[in-house]
């Protein structure tokens, strides 16, 4: 690493490799309407355009979603030729969601009582309701969504043959690599080896190979029948890497004639992919378990909505 000499999965230089620049929907979940490639039929270095379709009920973070591919000689000529096509797209009604929306939902809902996921002691909401409304204190917070924006960009190489896959992957655990791109190709787990190689940067993501990149990269080799590498720009990094859910959080506390809190209450808006429940351990009521400070009354609610990233 001091010298440069380790090898990342973007390092990976094979014969006869072709390069591939990608796409996606902006809005996840989108879909392709159609595109005009004329414009780069005559660029020196283009192989080829290949498009990818999300598969209905496959919407995972390495599922595929509809986008587009422009394969060449090198990454840079078809990243340059892939912007010079025009793509249209619909983002159906996810496409109206944006950060207002979000805010406006989550301020309707700190008014509703929320799913308790942490209590301690007598009833905290009751206690602050009761106390001088002197001794009440109040704030809202707001933590946006959070990309991993590794230092090493998103990206995958496989080679596939007949009798053999070869993947190069940036993740954490190597049996991921071999699962997403059994189901994608429909081969036997054991035609497939992921070569391990350092990892620039995953932070509990499992790392970029975790995403649609290796899929894409063993969809365009198998198409050419040639060694693919894939490369996200960081503009898809940040669209279609995996994201810390949003949240908006209410809280309340009332102190005591010490002036320390008696009682502790929040009420969080979550919006993580599809309302899952589990989001990691940023929340309050996981975070004030560890806390040094003790709070004799505390209540903790939250509101799972939909999220479509």
């Amino acid at each position: 690493k001091v010298n440069g000499s380790a090898a990342y999965a973007i390092d990976t230089e094979l014969d006869d490799m072709v390069y591939a620049a990608v796409k996606n929907t902006p809005v996840p979940w989108g879909r392709l309407v159609s595109y005009d490639a004329s414009t780069i039929e005559n660029r020196p270095g283009i192989l080829g355009v290949v498009e990818f379709r999300a598969k209905p009920g496959k919407r995972g973070p390495n599922h595929l979603q509809d986008g587009l591919a422009v394969v060449a000689d090198s990454w840079y000529r078809a990243k340059v030729a892939l912007d010079l096509i025009q793509i249209d797209w619909d983002f159906g009604s996810e496409g109206e969601i944006s950060d207002a929306t979000q805010r406006s939902e989550a301020e309707r809902l700190w008014d509703l009582p929320g799913t308790v996921s942490n209590a301690v002691g007598g009833n905290a909401l009751a206690i602050i309701e009761a106390a001088d409304p002197s001794r009440v204190v109040r704030s809202k917070f707001h933590r946006p969504y959070e990309t991993h924006a590794r230092m090493e960009p998103i990206n995958a190489t496989v080679n596939v043959t007949d009798t053999r896959i070869d993947i190069w992957s940036p993740t954490q655990d190597q049996t991921t690599p071999i699962r997403i791109v059994a189901d994608q190709l429909g081969r036997n787990t054991r035609e497939i080896y992921t070569n391990t190689v350092f990892l620039g940067g995953a932070f509990g993501g499992n790392g970029g190979g975790n995403t649609a990149v290796t899929r894409q990269a063993a969809v365009i080799s198998d198409r050419f029948r040639r060694p693919a590498k894939v490369i996200w720009t960081r503009e898809e990094d940040i669209g279609h890497d995996k994201q810390r859910p949003p949240h908006y959080t209410l809280l309340r506390a009332s102190l005591d004639d010490d002036g320390l809190p008696e009682a502790f209450f929040s009420r969080a808006v979550w919006f993580p992919f599809e309302a899952a429940d589990s989001h990691g351990p940023a929340t309050a009521d996981v975070a004030i378990s560890d806390s040094p400070y003790q709070f004799a009354n505390r209540r903790h609610e939250k509101h799972n909505y939909h999220g479509h990233i």
